[in-house]
């Protein structure tokens, strides 16, 4: 049995994104994602931005304060949320 996995379906359980804690003025890397959406909540769940992944890359909102976020990452059928500390 062939299995083909598509871009946009690849496993998203082993990505990791860096630094964390993370500068309100930086770039939150994601690890071994190219393409992708992500969505910016904070910690009651409600939602705050959101946009595409770019080259392993999340910009941080301008909008928010310093403090605990979550960052859920999406690629086709694979959802995963981490917890982001974020700084001045």
């Amino acid at each position: 049995l062939v299995s083909h996995v598509g871009i946009l379906d690849k496993d998203i359980s082993s990505i990791n994104i860096y630094p964390n804690p993370v500068s309100k003025n930086a770039v939150l890397s994601i690890n071994g994602l190219n393409k992708g959406h992500y969505q910016w909540m904070d910690m009651s769940g409600r939602y705050i931005s959101d946009g595409s992944i770019s080259q392993e890359q999340v910009h941080i909102p301008n909008k928010i304060n310093t403090g605990i976020y979550l960052l859920r990452v999406v690629n086709g059928k694979s959802t995963r949320t981490f917890k982001v500390y974020l700084e001045e």
